[in-house]
């Protein structure tokens, strides 16, 4: 097996040892925080791996959320693009609706509806691009020029998605303080891009925005965007990337 496999399956073995250890933070984030923080790893949104060229997934088991491969903002011409967005796609924020954002999971195989809204992917060879199609329900089109190169992507996953390790977790409450023990590690090697480019089309990896509003003092109402997410059902993950026996 190589040593980067070997050097983090030691560290997870130790970590495994502990048993049941408190989580370092609240919310559903607590899992994948506190198992990089016994590993050292400080928190951060750089594009590289998070540990010797391994990207790390940490999840409980049972866990129905999609995992989270990366964010990859839209590109365009337009430099005021996300603003373009909320003002042509956008609804109003549930608390504070004089405000528009932005939170929807679209795929190219299946429109996403937002009232009279329609929207999906479409993967355009041509251009080497996974480009937003937007529609009214009439047909109209909805002038937004944004899309993700082929080229960004596959930059971002040959950097930061070539190797992957999944973690598992069992989950309890103490004195409503919530512990993991971390149980089971298994590793994974991207297959080609063209594969992931395929999976787009067939509606298996989803992008999800996520702009909301600053809802602090400071900033109140300002667009806030928490990036564009591409995410892949734990099912599928080996449509993606060929698992890695532990002896090779």
């Amino acid at each position: 097996m190589q040593k980067q496999y070997l050097k983090l399956y030691k560290k997870f073995d130790e970590i495994r040892q502990r048993k049941w250890i408190k989580s370092m933070r609240k919310g559903p984030t607590g899992v994948g925080y506190t198992f990089e923080s016994l590993l050292g790893k400080k928190e951060d949104n750089k594009s590289l791996p998070d540990y010797d060229e391994i990207e790390i997934k940490t999840m409980k088991y049972f866990s129905k959320k999609k995992i989270h491969l990366f964010n990859c903002s839209p590109e365009s011409e337009d430099e005021q693009i996300i603003l373009k967005i909320v003002e042509k796609l956008g609804y109003p924020d549930r608390e504070y609706p004089k405000y528009k954002v932005f939170h929807i999971s679209i795929n190219a195989n299946n429109p996403t509806y937002l009232g009279y809204k329609k929207l999906r992917l479409i993967v355009n060879y041509r251009k080497k691009k996974i480009e937003l199609e937007a529609k009214t329900i009439f047909g109209t089109k909805i002038n937004i020029n944004l899309f993700w190169s082929f080229q960004t992507m596959e930059s971002i996953i040959m950097s930061k998605m070539k190797k992957l390790a999944i973690i598992k977790a069992c989950s309890k409450k103490i004195n409503n303080e919530e512990y993991y023990y971390y149980t089971r590690i298994d590793f994974y090697e991207i297959k080609k891009f063209e594969e992931f480019v395929k999976l787009i089309e067939k509606g298996i990896i989803t992008i999800t925005f996520k702009i909301g509003i600053w809802k602090k003092e400071e900033r109140f109402g300002q667009i806030h965007d928490r990036g564009t997410d591409f995410s892949i059902q734990e099912k599928d993950i080996e449509l993606l990337y060929n698992k890695k026996n532990f002896y090779e």
